[in-house]
């Protein structure tokens, strides 16, 4: 079972729900232009460098160099997720637990390398070097706050990146009218300038709402799950480290599981427990 489960082995990927939702966003929305009459009206070169470079430049006016250049691989990391579930971890430790009570913690030393989650790896190697029950609390929240504080940081450029852009939408509409009643003698130019002031306000809104606010949210979403899972380790290795019953452990973890999940979990660990009472 340890070689089946690999200890919760953290391997990616596609996520096609996040893909679809992208893709089949813009096919409704072009295929509605397409509907009302072409792309040709709803494409300017002015409106796309007011929108989009009014964000990107106050994008890097707001963040770091370092995080702004970050945004790419972040953006690239909405379309990818890890296969690996609260179940696997909740199993995982459950097995860890049963060949501790076999073998003593220094036995989970055979094991680390079976391990592909780098947190439940690190969390056993503090269990079979024996700290201090206190200190691994302590380290053990230090890196879940860093998560969080990496993710969060990611979720601010984009939340900001959504705000700017309706911003900037708004300034061109300003721009355009401005343009368009400067020239009200040129009745040829209003059009354009009347364009320009439209079209701005509809990519903004279009980067705001169907871009950026949806990755916000999915990074939010994906932090909560890491740090639930997180949250569970570390339940689970103090738990090991202090020695408790593999049925304390697994009505621990189980709390952290849906109902409809548990039995799984319990099934596998009294399977076990039957194993090594035969």
């Amino acid at each position: 079972m340890a070689e089946k489960l690999g200890y919760a082995n953290k391997e990616l990927s596609r996520d096609f729900f996040t893909i679809i939702g992208i893709l089949s966003g813009f096919f409704l929305l072009f295929f509605a232009i397409y509907l009302g009459g072409g792309f040709k009206v709803f494409i300017d070169l002015n409106a796309i460098m007011i929108t989009i470079g009014g964000t990107i430049a106050a994008t890097c006016i707001s963040f770091p160099p370092h995080q702004v250049l970050k945004v790419f691989n972040v953006f690239f990391k909405i379309f990818s997720k890890r296969i690996r579930s609260l179940e696997e971890i909740v199993e995982a430790i459950v097995l860890l637990s049963v060949k501790a009570r076999q073998g003593g913690n220094l036995s989970l030393g055979k094991e680390e390398q079976k391990i592909g989650d780098n947190f439940l790896k690190h969390g056993v190697s503090m269990v079979v070097d024996g700290l201090d029950i206190e200190l691994m609390e302590t380290l053990l929240d230090s890196e879940i706050a860093a998560l969080k504080a990496r993710h969060t940081a990611g979720q601010q450029i984009f939340l900001s990146m959504a705000n700017y852009a309706p911003a900037f939408g708004l300034v061109g509409t300003i721009i355009g009218l401005v343009q368009m009643l400067t020239k009200l003698s040129d009745p040829s130019s209003l059009g354009p300038s009347m364009a320009v002031a439209l079209i701005t306000t509809f990519y903004g809104a279009i980067l705001a709402n169907l871009i950026f606010l949806p990755i916000a949210e999915k990074l939010k979403t994906r932090m909560n799950e890491e740090i639930l899972l997180m949250i569970a380790i570390k339940e689970g290795v103090l738990s090991l480290r202090l020695n408790e019953s593999t049925r304390v452990i697994e009505s621990k973890l189980n709390s952290y599981l849906p109902l409809k999940s548990r039995v799984k979990v319990k099934i596998i660990s009294n399977t076990t427990s039957n194993n090594n009472g035969k």
